[in-house]
C-alpha cells in the first residue's frame, strides 16, 4: 500500500471520528438545553417534617422568680414550646398501608420533659392526625391518610432546659428517609438542590459545546491545509 493511500485512509478515518464527535457534542447540547428548560420533577411521595418555632414561655430558675408553676397539679420549671409542621409535599397520597410503623418524635435532651402535644392547625380541618404521648420524651403518630398538600401543625409543651433536640423515627413505603429539618434549613436544601441541578446542566452544556467546536475545527483543518497547498 502506497504512502499516499495510507495518508488518505488515515485522513478519512480521522474525519469519520471527528464527525461522530461533532454529532455526540450536538446531541449533548440539545439534551442539556432540553433538561435545563424542563421542570424539576417532584417526588411522587414525600413527607416533610420541620421545626418552625421553638420558644421559652416561662423561666423559673431565675433567682428573681418567687412563684411556682403547676401543670395538671404538678410543679414544672422552665416551660417552653416546640412547633412542628408535617406535610405531604409529594404528588401522590400517602395511605395508612404505606406506613411501616407509626412516626415517633423523640425529645433527646434528658433534661426535658414532654408535657403535652396537640394539633393546633391542619389542612384540611378534619385531618385525622392525633399525636399520642408514648412517654415523657416521645410522641407517636399513628398511620393515617395524607393527600398531597395535607398539613398538620403540632404544638409541643415542654419543661426543662431550653434546647429540646428532637429527632424523628419512622418508615413510609416510597418515601425517602424522614429527616427533621428547621424551616430555614429546608429552604436552603431546596435552593442547593436546584442550584446543583442547574450547575450540572451548565457544565454538561459547556463540555458538549467544547466537544462540538473541537470536532468541527478538526474536521475542517485538513481541508484548509489542502487548499493552502
Amino acid at each position: 500500500m502506497s504512502a499516499s493511500l495510507k495518508e488518505q485512509l488515515r485522513t478519512y478515518s480521522n474525519q469519520i471520528l471527528t464527525v461522530i464527535g461533532v454529532i455526540a457534542g450536538l446531541l449533548g447540547i440539545v439534551s442539556s438545553i432540553s433538561f435545563a428548560f424542563s421542570p424539576i420533577r417532584e417526588p411522587e411521595k414525600d413527607l416533610n417534617i420541620s421545626i418552625v418555632r421553638e420558644a421559652r414561655l416561662i423561666q423559673t430558675d431565675s433567682p428573681r422568680v418567687e412563684f411556682e408553676i403547676l401543670y395538671q397539679g404538678k410543679p414544672v420549671e422552665n416551660v417552653s414550646t416546640l412547633t412542628l409542621v408535617m406535610e405531604n409535599t409529594g404528588k401522590s397520597a400517602i395511605t395508612p398501608e404505606d406506613w411501616s410503623e407509626p412516626i415517633q418524635v423523640k425529645i433527646t435532651n434528658p433534661n426535658m420533659t414532654l408535657l403535652d402535644a396537640t394539633v393546633v392547625d391542619s389542612v384540611p380541618e378534619d385531618l385525622d392526625l392525633v399525636p399520642e404521648i408514648a412517654s415523657a420524651s416521645t410522641i407517636r403518630i399513628q398511620p393515617t391518610l395524607l393527600n398531597p398538600g395535607d398539613r398538620a401543625t403540632v404544638y409541643f409543651l415542654l419543661s426543662g432546659d431550653e434546647s429540646s433536640e428532637p429527632v424523628v423515627h419512622g418508615t413510609i413505603e416510597g418515601v425517602k428517609p424522614i429527616v427533621l429539618r428547621t424551616s430555614t434549613s429546608q429552604d436552603a436544601v431546596s435552593v442547593l438542590e436546584i442550584a446543583s441541578q442547574k450547575s450540572l446542566v451548565l457544565l454538561t452544556g459547556f463540555a458538549s459545546s467544547s466537544a462540538a467546536f473541537i470536532g468541527i475545527w478538526l474536521y475542517f483543518r485538513p481541508l484548509h491545509r489542502r487548499r493552502s497547498r
